[in-house]
């Protein structure tokens, strides 16, 4: 561990005045105690943590949520320890776990937890994912839980308690009673909880996700989380539940001008239609996240494509087939590490963890 201060900072120094050059530095593991030191004294410290360093990316994340939960919004690579960590220490993180960068079993387990602890969290569950029951009170699977929850603790509200609720968390709108309120009440509340929370489209029926609440949903929100401050933060994972009769050419363009001015979770380009995808869509997201390349369709792989992934992150190489010369000398540029992908190496072995 290092504990020289004054090697911490212009350690820290260096990498706010010359990223660009220590992005390249840091492809060794001799500077990983001066970044879980600096983690540790200031979590949000780990968004100078760059892709080429993944095989750094695991402890440090885990000294970031261990310090902070709700760090787990900014994360580019969540692993299932991470993931786990930060809902351990703080249930209310669950609604930032990224189901689909886990398998079934892991998310099962990360529920359970957090559901058992605290029934009301069982409304960031993403049931589209979920494959088990809950070992609850109430037993059952997830419907029976919501509706248990809709006539013990909230069948005496009304519209303006509902409003509330909602202001508070979005997700609160699982706990409403369609039939308990109005019809346009009801949807004036879907409105102001996908306002709140852009994922909380997944708990709005699907009769009422018209073209303007998906709109909605995908505009950038603030987060309450005191370190991003007045930043904005937009969740592309709102385009997962977005009617496949509105996931148009249009709707993505608003989905990515909204991500233009903002913190996002980039992996956008996971839930576009393969038809929709153009060159300005697969180049703009493999320069934002070079591993974005795995989702791209192997005829839209061109050398153009695999540079500019491999440019912003050499182990990005990893997801392509049968690279060039060209190719593989840019990823060893950027982390000589990337070396080892294209040579029978499925997995980094630069990991160190905590």
């Amino acid at each position: 561990m290092i504990d020289n201060s004054q090697q911490i900072e212009n350690f820290l120094r260096k990498v706010r005045n010359d990223r660009h050059i220590l992005e390249r530095l840091n492809c060794t593991d001799k500077t990983y105690p001066f970044w879980l030191a600096a983690i540790e004294r200031d979590c949000t410290n780990i968004d100078f943590v760059t892709e080429d360093m993944e095989f750094l990316y695991p402890g440090l994340c885990l000294a970031a949520v261990a310090a902070n939960p709700g760090m787990l919004l900014s994360m580019w690579n969540q692993t299932y320890d991470c993931c786990m960590t930060a809902v351990a220490n703080w249930n209310y993180t669950l609604k930032y776990v990224d189901a689909d960068s886990l398998s079934v079993d892991e998310y099962n387990r990360i529920c359970r937890m957090a559901v058992e602890r605290d029934h009301e969290a069982i409304k960031y569950v993403d049931n589209d994912k979920f494959g088990g029951e809950f070992t609850d009170k109430f037993g059952g699977k997830f419907n029976e839980y919501i509706k248990q929850a809709k006539m013990l603790v909230y069948h005496d509200y009304d519209f303006a308690k509902f409003m509330r609720m909602i202001e508070e968390d979005g997700f609160n709108i699982v706990f409403v009673d369609r039939d308990a309120i109005s019809e346009d009440d009801y949807l004036k509340l879907c409105f102001k909880a996908v306002e709140k929370d852009g994922k909380a489209l997944r708990c709005v029926p699907e009769d009422l996700r018209s073209r303007r609440l998906c709109e909605l949903a995908l505009e950038p929100k603030h987060p309450f989380f005191m370190y991003l401050g007045s930043i904005e933060y937009c969740d592309s994972s709102a385009l997962k539940y977005v009617p496949g009769n509105f996931l148009d050419r249009e709707m993505i363009r608003h989905a990515f001008l909204a991500y233009d001015f903002t913190i996002s979770n980039n992996h956008a380009i996971r839930y576009i239609p393969e038809e929709m995808l153009t060159k300005d869509i697969v180049m703009r997201s493999v320069r934002d996240v070079g591993s974005n390349i795995q989702y791209v369709p192997e005829h839209m792989r061109t050398e153009e494509v695999n540079m500019a992934a491999v440019g912003k992150s050499g182990t990005a190489i990893r997801f392509i087939k049968d690279p060039s010369q060209q190719v593989r000398d840019q990823a060893v540029k950027n982390c000589p590490q990337a070396m080892g992908f294209w040579e029978g190496m499925c997995e980094s072995p630069y990991r160190p963890m905590l």
